[in-house]
């Protein structure tokens, strides 16, 4: 099994994919960095920059739960 394949299955059924079990660059968690600045990199690597805690702000300011459903803004922000 290759490292491509591993990714492919840890993505959620909602996701698309292809008859090649290929996923698109944007839904690729191994491309999740690659526009992001390495002083930012850097931070995010030692701790200093909590992802996780960015990633539920980002799902609250979508109107998004945790699953990625969308419950509406004023709901999302009382899930904090």
């Amino acid at each position: 099994m290759t490292k491509s394949n591993e990714q492919t299955r840890k993505l959620p059924e909602r996701f698309p994919r292809t008859n090649t079990e290929r996923i698109s660059d944007e839904l690729n968690p191994e491309f999740l960095f690659s526009g992001t600045h390495a002083d930012l990199l850097v931070q995010i690597a030692n701790g200093i920059i909590k992802t996780k805690k960015l990633a539920k702000k980002e799902l609250q300011r979508r109107g998004l739960d945790r699953n990625g459903m969308f419950v509406g803004y004023e709901k999302s922000e009382l899930e904090r």
